[in-house]
């Protein structure tokens, strides 16, 4: 009972974090998208879409191995471990960048172009992070308290320097300077809560680092090609055109399911340290899913029925044709709460990386044809149902291989 109390006292510090920070990020996305206007804020989600990208590449698979390493290392490891994360990455922000300046030629993305150099400090802030290490360490109220700080901030600089259609630029420096500050309290945290002493990557650790986490990279990817750049994909299927209403339906969207990462973030190092234990794994696994499929069924139901209201209140004019796409984006919400449990806090904590990022692979599949097939006739409507249908896909594969491969109940029952 007092180990359940406490669990409800650490996740309700993160709940009321997670909800500061979604009201600073409400009061951010308006104001961009009414200051830039609808073409200027498309060429800035355009633009963070490729970005999305880049981040997956340098974050590679430690934002999950990472954690679920640190939660079971012991003390006087965490410097090794460290090193060797960050030399995997120092490796993967050098291809990084090469890679942005390459794409920077293409006429395809001539309308974020100007905006992709500016927005590298973010990659840069990603391969540099230390959350991983925060969360793998039971800090995660830390890191929420970080990102809150990143947004305050950057809230603070949009009041103060960007006012007109024609300041991307000054948003996009904005959101890099910010993302670094960020990086470097992180790591300014890590040395006083952990009294780590760094050390210096080395080339042989790094790279047993990326092997080790090879199929996590694949599945952290495929995820990334379901959510983290679906604006750039609409923009190169439809046209720019059709970008910021979706953009705009999407960011609604995904702030509101970023109430599920608590949960992820609260309890994924203890189902890793249950995870050789069935009966505490089960116990577990049965609370989180039961608070993820009411969380994302309300939500679901919220944005089903208030969507217009939603999208007049926050984006205001030139953009009512988000209320459809964020009305037929409302079942996502259920899914990929449910598509966290399954996967990210179960399949991942039991060691079954291969069938978690196979199952994702196969769900981006099934979403680049939907997206190709719809996206192109319908715009942003399209491209939001052929998000549904992908999650769905991939929760009904997440759901039937732990029932009949792994034999866990969906529901994290006790009597399989």
């Amino acid at each position: 009972m007092v180990g359940l109390q406490a669990d409800w006292r650490g996740l309700g510090l993160l709940y009321f974090l997670q909800g500061v920070n979604h009201l600073l990020g409400f009061l951010t996305v308006p104001y961009l998208a009414r200051v830039l206007g609808p073409w200027g804020y498309g060429q800035v989600a355009f633009a963070l879409g490729l970005v999305g990208y880049l981040n997956l590449l340098v974050g590679y698979s430690f934002d999950l191995s990472g954690p679920r390493r640190a939660a079971k290392a012991p003390p006087q490891e965490l410097a090794v471990l460290v090193a060797e994360v960050l030399g995997g990455r120092l490796l993967l922000l050098g291809g990084a960048l090469a890679l942005a300046y390459s794409l920077l030629r293409l006429p395809a993305l001539a309308q974020g172009a100007h905006l992709l150099p500016l927005l590298l400090g973010m990659v840069v802030a990603q391969a540099l992070s230390p959350a991983w290490l925060l969360l793998g360490r039971g800090h995660a109220a830390w890191t929420a308290l970080l990102e809150l700080g990143q947004r305050a901030l950057t809230l603070l600089g949009l009041l103060l320097w960007v006012r007109s259609p024609g300041d991307g630029s000054a948003y996009a420096l904005l959101a890099s300077a910010t993302a670094l500050l960020a990086s470097g309290a992180g790591w300014v945290l890590a040395f006083r809560l952990l009294g780590i002493r760094p050390a210096l990557p080395r080339g042989a650790t790094s790279l047993r680092a990326l092997r080790e986490g090879g199929w996590l990279f694949l599945s952290q990817g495929a995820s990334m090609g379901l959510t983290g750049g679906n604006a750039f994909l609409l923009g190169l299927f439809a046209g720019p055109q059709a970008v910021a209403p979706y953009a705009a339906a999407e960011k609604l969207v995904l702030t509101l399911s970023a109430l599920s990462q608590p949960l992820f973030r609260f309890y994924f190092p203890k189902l890793s340290s249950a995870a050789s234990e069935e009966g505490a794994f089960l116990r577990l696994g049965r609370r989180v899913f039961r608070m993820a499929f009411l969380l994302g069924g309300g939500l679901a139901l919220a944005v089903g029925l208030g969507a217009p209201a939603l999208v007049r209140l926050i984006f205001g004019p030139g953009y009512e044709e988000a209320a459809s796409v964020a009305r037929a984006l409302s079942p996502w919400l259920l899914l990929s709460a449910l598509g966290l449990v399954w996967g990210y806090l179960a399949l991942v904590p039991l060691g079954r990386d291969r069938a978690h990022t196979l199952l994702l692979m196969g769900a981006v599949a099934v979403h680049i044809f939907l997206a190709w097939l719809l996206a192109s006739r319908w715009g942003g409507l399209g491209m939001a149902l052929a998000l549904v249908g992908s999650a769905g896909a991939l929760a009904l594969g997440q759901a039937l291989f732990l029932r009949f491969w792994v034999k866990v109940s969906p529901a994290f029952r006790e009597e399989l």
